[in-house]
């Protein structure tokens, strides 16, 4: 009894698995899709974002995925979630868009390092898995290959990356794991289980003394010049240099296809700086005549007036000073979320996260990870919530251009689909000229039909030649298969006397007539 029921299992184990291996249920690697929050490759990513996404609708948010900026973006956007793929400065009208939608009021833009692979992650748990075989598993070469494009990226173009809101500082090294993490925002994890790594981060411009700037400016600008003195020599290499062991990190990505680093937001700021400086000393230089002046009286209302005069918040530019609040910071006191704000924003806000370690699809596996993401989406604005990331910046839209008609095909991001269209278009007119396309096929003659079978009798008989052959093949079928001895038909041969050259015996010929009478 027990062997038959072994057997039993057996077979359905068998079947089961032939099944499984047929209809291709067999365990696959996992794809990369970094920032993306929609689909199926996404949902399979561990660097997607679609866990976040679907904790945004749970919370009642709607969400959708954005690929351009709006020119009315301040009503189709209240929260916009953006990830970039690797490291760079954006555009000026890219962040004039973003200044012009916060100010609208009410907006929150929650914005990711790119200074993390969830996939590299992945791959380097899974190795640890294979640790005490020999061989080398093929998720160890995996998370060493994701790594090193993570660590090429990190490497190349600039060691600070320059916002209007403050620096992103690329660090060199291993990534750290922030296993106690302090802050507002670490006070709901209750001992639950995270995964956060850091390394770089981003610093507001409140944290960026003067000194910093100028030395950054002085350091950039140097590196730059080194740059264009090599690129405009009277000998330009015709091909990339491939070794310069002298050569700063990110040497070979700036020969190739130079970047900016912002250093126009940095201009900006030391500028504001510089005008805050000379407002308070000339506000300083009247309170100091006015506190002489009211000297010689000795008034107790000198006192009085001197605070009304030295009020800071009356000073051009104030108003332009970021708030900054780090809720969740790392061991090292690294800022790993940081919420940004300014008065002149009417209650919008900029969240800073250092990377996504903090929201990827593999990091929120995690239950603290989820604690820290449902206390992000606390702080989206009610309304709709957009997720966007791309290699680089997206196209903004302009909504002042007024094209219309057929105008309106040449202008972004019109144009790309009006181009696709067109050579769509030409590939069809290709594909239905004949001396292009593919050789028509006749339509092949039915064999059902009986008119094709009279057709194809009448042409037989028609080729011997034979006119009394002919006739009497005809009075044949009507007396012997119709069975009518009184047709027209049956009689074709009746009149018509057989040639001398007919191959026919006459004798055949009268006594089927002579048989057809009786």
């Amino acid at each position: 009894m027990n062997c038959s029921c072994t057997i039993a299992n057996r077979i359905v184990l068998i079947a089961v698995s032939i099944t499984l291996f047929i209809t291709g249920c067999s365990p696959t690697q996992p794809t990369s899709d970094y920032g993306s929050s929609e689909g199926a490759t996404a949902r399979a990513s561990p660097d997607g974002f679609s866990i976040l996404r679907h904790l945004c609708v749970e919370e009642g948010f709607a969400s959708t995925s954005v690929r351009s900026l709006p020119a009315n973006g301040e009503r189709k956007l209240a929260t916009l979630v953006w990830a970039p793929h690797s490291f760079y400065s954006h555009k000026s009208e890219t962040m004039d868009w973003v200044d012009r939608w916060l100010e609208a009021g009410g907006k929150t833009l929650v914005y990711v390092g790119a200074d993390y692979s969830p996939l590299a992650d992945y791959w380097e748990s899974t190795s640890k898995l294979y640790e005490s075989e020999n061989e080398i598993h093929d998720a160890s070469v995996n998370a060493a290959f994701e790594k090193a494009k993570l660590l090429e990226g990190l490497v190349g173009g600039y060691r600070i990356i320059a916002f209007p809101w403050g620096l992103y500082e690329k660090r060199l090294g291993g990534q750290h794991l922030a296993t106690e993490p302090q802050g507002d925002w670490s006070r709901e994890l209750d001992q639950r289980e995270t995964r956060i790594k850091l390394r770089s981060y981003f610093r507001v411009w409140s944290d960026v003394s003067d000194t910093e700037i100028d030395q950054l400016l002085q350091a950039q600008q140097t590196s730059t010049n080194t740059t264009n003195a090599s690129s405009s020599s009277s000998n330009p290499p015709s091909n990339p240099p491939s070794s310069q062991p002298n050569a700063p990190p990110g040497f070979l990505l700036s020969w190739l296809k130079p970047e900016s680093w912002g250093e126009e937001y940095v201009l900006q700021e030391k500028a504001r700086r510089e005008v805050i400086k000379a407002n308070e000393q000339s506000e300083n230089a009247e309170a100091s005549s006015d506190e002489d002046f009211w000297a010689i009286f000795d008034d107790p209302a000198t006192d009085t007036i001197m605070e009304t005069t030295s009020d800071p918040s009356s000073s051009s530019g104030e108003e332009e000073v970021a708030t900054h609040e780090v809720v969740l910071r790392g061991p090292d006191e690294s800022p790993l979320i940081s919420i940004v704000s300014k008065p002149r924003w009417n209650g919008s806000r900029i969240v800073l996260i250092a990377n996504a370690s903090l929201v990827s699809n593999l990091s929120l596996t995690y239950d603290g990870n989820r604690m820290i993401a449902k206390r992000l989406i606390g702080t989206f604005s009610p309304g709709r919530v957009g997720f966007l990331s791309q290699q680089q910046d997206p196209i903004v839209s302009d909504g002042e251009s007024g094209a219309t008609g057929l105008a309106s095909l040449l202008t972004a991001p019109v144009n790309l689909l009006a181009a696709h269209l067109v050579f769509l278009g030409l590939i069809a007119l290709f594909y239905l000229w004949p001396i292009f396309g593919r050789p028509a096929e006749l339509p092949t003659p039915s064999t059902q039909s009986f008119s094709l079978h009279i057709n194809a009798l009448g042409s037989l008989l028609h080729k011997t030649g034979d006119e009394f052959y002919a006739r009497t093949t005809i009075a044949d079928y009507f007396k012997q298969v119709k069975k009518d001895h009184n047709s027209v038909w049956a009689n074709l041969d009746a009149q018509y006397a057989q040639p001398a050259a007919s191959p026919f015996r006459e004798d055949d010929v009268n006594s089927a007539t002579t048989k057809s009478n009786d």
